[in-house]
C-alpha cells in the first residue's frame, strides 16, 4: 500500500474518535447539530479528496464544488473557515501566466476557502445596513497601514507583477478577507463561541496528529505532495536531540514546549509518550485558561455576567485569579520571572496591559459619576389629561419592555433567527405582542412577555429555526 494511503488510515483512526467525543459538548451549548455535522463532513471530504484525487487540479475542483454547496446552508462563514483551514497542509499549485508572466495566482485549499466562503460573505456584509465601512475603525487603519508599509519596503526589490500578485491579490485573500469577515460577521457571543468551537475541534485533531508524529517518528502528510503531483518542499524530516519535530498540517515544525520548560531541559528523563502527553495537556490548559478569562469578562450571555449578578465578590476574586494566570502564561511561560521581566516583549505587553487597565478604570469612573448626577428641574403644573397620558405611556413601557436584541437574548437565539421566527408567527402584526413607541419622527419597536411566550412555545415544540430563517430569506425579507 502506498505511504499516503497508510497515513490516511492513521489520520482517520485519530480524527474519528475526536469528532465523536466532541459532538456532544459542542452541540450542547456552542453550535447547532446541523452546523457541526456539516463542518465535520467537509473536514473528512477535504481529507479524502486530498488523498484520493491524485491530481491537484481535480482536488481543487472537488473542494470548490463542495464549498459552493456548503456555503448555502452555512450560518457562520468564519466558523467554517476556521474549521477547515488547518484540515490539510497548504499544498499549492500556480496557475501559469501563458508566456506573459511567470505565474498568475497560486491556489491552495486556504485560498479556495477565502474565495468561495469568505468572499461571498464579504459581498453580503458590505451591503448590509449597519455594517461599518472598511477604514472607519482604528484596526482597519492599522491593517491598511501595515499592507501599505509592506509594499513600500519591498517595492525596490520586486517587479510590478510580483507586487500586484503578492501585495494585492494574496493580501486580499489571505489577510483582508479573514479580517473583514471576522470583524463584521462575528458580532455576538454566540457567533464567537461557534467560530472558536469549530477551530478548537480542528486543533484537537491536529494535536493528536502531532503527538502521533512525534511518538511514531512519521510525518503523516509527508507523501501527500507527491500523491497530488505538487513540489511542495516543506515536508522534510527535522530532528532535535534525537526527537522528530512534528509538523502535521501546519507545514513547519512546532515545538509546543518552551525553551525554559523543565521537560525540555531534561529530554531523556522522561519517555517520549510522557513528553507527548505533557504537550497535549499544555495545549488543553492554554485553551481552558483563555476560555475562562473570556467568560469572566462579563460580556453578554457569559458565565461571568451571571456570576457577577449573583455573587459579585466571588466574581471579582475569580477574575483576578484567572487574569493573573492568563497573563502569567503569556508573559512568563517558562516559569523564570527574572528572565521574563528582562524581556522586551514581556515589558511591552505589561505596559500595554497597564495602560489599557488605567484607561478602562478612568472610563468606568467617569460613566459611574455621570450616572449619579441628579438634575433638579423646576416644578410645573400638570393638567389632568397630560397626567393620564403620561400614566398610560408608563404602563405601555412596562408591558412592552423588550427590544429586538433583548427579545433574542431572552430566547437564547441570535437576532437573525428571532426576526425570522417573529415573521413566521406573525408577532409583529399582533398588537398584544408588539407596540411602536414614537419619539418625534423615529419609531422604536418593543415586545411584550406574550411575544416571548409564543416564540418559546414554538422553539420548545421543535421549530426548525434554520429552516424558518431560509424561508424568511427566500421570501425576500431583509
Amino acid at each position: 500500500m502506498p505511504e499516503h494511503l497508510r497515513a490516511l488510515v492513521v489520520i482517520l483512526a485519530l480524527s474519528i474518535p475526536v469528532f465523536a467525543l466532541a459532538k456532544a459538548p459542542i452541540t450542547a451549548t456552542i453550535s447547532s447539530a446541523e452546523d457541526f455535522r456539516r463542518r465535520r463532513n467537509l473536514w473528512f471530504f477535504f481529507t479524502f479528496a486530498a488523498f484520493f484525487a491524485h491530481s491537484f487540479w481535480l482536488f481543487a475542483l472537488m473542494l470548490t464544488c463542495a464549498l459552493v454547496l456548503a456555503r448555502r446552508s452555512e450560518t457562520n462563514p468564519m466558523a467554517l473557515y476556521l474549521a477547515l483551514f488547518i484540515a490539510l497542509p497548504p499544498l499549492s499549485q500556480s496557475i501559469p501566466g501563458f508566456g506573459l508572466v511567470n505565474e498568475l495566482f497560486a491556489v491552495d485549499h486556504v485560498r479556495l476557502l477565502a474565495l468561495f466562503v469568505l468572499l461571498p460573505a464579504y459581498m453580503v456584509l458590505r451591503r448590509q445596513p449597519g455594517t461599518e465601512p472598511f477604514g472607519r475603525l482604528l484596526p482597519d487603519k492599522l491593517l491598511l497601514g501595515y499592507l501599505v508599509l509592506e509594499v513600500v519596503l519591498t517595492l525596490p526589490y520586486r517587479t510590478l507583477t510580483s507586487v500586484l500578485r503578492d501585495s494585492v491579490a494574496y493580501a486580499f485573500t489571505d489577510v483582508f478577507l479573514p479580517y473583514y469577515v471576522a470583524s463584521r460577521s462575528v458580532r455576538t457571543l454566540k457567533a464567537f463561541r461557534d467560530a472558536l468551537g469549530a477551530f478548537v475541534v480542528s486543533v484537537l485533531v491536529l494535536s493528536l496528529v502531532l503527538v502521533f508524529e512525534y511518538r511514531g517518528y512519521w510525518l503523516l502528510y509527508s507523501a501527500l505532495d507527491r500523491a497530488l503531483g505538487v513540489d511542495w518542499g516543506w515536508n522534510s524530516y527535522l530532528t532535535r536531540a534525537g526527537n522528530l519535530r512534528a509538523s502535521g498540517t501546519i507545514g513547519t515544525s512546532i515545538l509546543p514546549l518552551t525553551p525554559h520548560s523543565p521537560v525540555r531541559q531534561h529530554p531523556r528523563a522522561m519517555e517520549s509518550w510522557a513528553l507527548a502527553t505533557v504537550a497535549f495537556l499544555l495545549l488543553v490548559f492554554a485553551f481552558a485558561i483563555q476560555n475562562g478569562f473570556v467568560q469572566l469578562l462579563s460580556v453578554r450571555q457569559s458565565a461571568g455576567l451571571a456570576l457577577r449578578r449573583t455573587h459579585g465578590q466571588l466574581w471579582g476574586i475569580a477574575l483576578l485569579l484567572v487574569t493573573f494566570v492568563f497573563w502569567h502564561t503569556l508573559v512568563n511561560p517558562g516559569g523564570d520571572v527574572d528572565t521574563a521581566l528582562r524581556s522586551t516583549n514581556a515589558l511591552a505587553f505589561l505596559a500595554t496591559a497597564g495602560i489599557a487597565l488605567v484607561l478602562s478604570l478612568a472610563v468606568w469612573i467617569g460613566t459611574t459619576l455621570a450616572r449619579r448626577r441628579v438634575v433638579v428641574l423646576p416644578a410645573t403644573a400638570i393638567v389632568a389629561e397630560a397626567e393620564t397620558q403620561a400614566l398610560r405611556d408608563i404602563d405601555l413601557q412596562r408591558t412592552f419592555k423588550y427590544g429586538p436584541r433583548a427579545l433574542a437574548e431572552k430566547l437564547g437565539i441570535d437576532t437573525g433567527r428571532a426576526k425570522a421566527l417573529r415573521w413566521r408567527l406573525g408577532i409583529d402584526r399582533d398588537p398584544g405582542c408588539r407596540h411602536d413607541f414614537e419619539f418625534g419622527k423615529m419609531k422604536v419597536a418593543r415586545y411584550s412577555d406574550r411575544a416571548i411566550e409564543r416564540m418559546r412555545e414554538a422553539i420548545e415544540s421543535g421549530a426548525n429555526l434554520d429552516g424558518v430563517r431560509r424561508a424568511y430569506q427566500a421570501a425576500g425579507r431583509p
